[in-house]
């Protein structure tokens, strides 16, 4: 993330996005049926205490450190993966990086651009911050701007006295 502060003290931040929108997190009710897995325990937990104190402790290892660990890297391969196909799709596909600019604190000085290639995104992102600094209008033939919305400016204001 790059910070560029303008002539009128703005501080404006200037970051790259991986996708162009949020994902949004969708939450599923469990079920029972994972609960049917731990039937082989009530083998263990027969007449003898011996057998009781080998099911309890079994058990316990089972839930306290297998199955977190177990969990842990389930997930941990689950983001690699994912990292790694979001990465080749936007290469392979040539998929635009999202560059995004906003003024600390103005809710309307929101800008964002489309840029194919990530050596390209990370020189536009320079060029952003240089334009920003000098107080002038950024455009650049690499560079798509793109509406950011309903509630947001697609330009900047020029400075006082000055034209865009």
């Amino acid at each position: 993330m790059l910070t560029a502060t303008d002539p009128q003290d703005g501080v404006w931040k200037i970051k790259r996005h991986w996708i162009s929108r949020k994902p949004r997190l969708r939450w599923r009710k469990g079920s029972e049926e994972g609960l049917e897995a731990l039937e082989f325990v009530g083998g263990i937990f027969d007449d003898n205490p011996f057998g009781i104190i080998v099911g309890l402790i079994a058990v316990v290892l089972l839930l306290l450190l297998i199955l977190p660990v177990f969990a842990f890297l389930i997930e941990l391969l689950i983001v690699g993966v994912l990292l790694a196909v979001t990465l080749a799709a936007k290469i392979l596909f040539r998929r635009p990086w999202i560059i995004e600019a906003w003024q600390e604190g103005a809710r309307d000085q929101h800008l964002r651009w489309a840029v194919v290639g990530w050596n390209r995104s990370g020189e536009v992102m320079d060029e952003v911050a240089r334009t920003i600094a000098s107080g002038g209008t950024f455009l650049s033939p690499h560079a798509t701007p793109i509406n950011p919305g309903p509630s947001t400016q697609t330009e900047r204001a020029a400075p006082e006295g000055g034209s865009r």
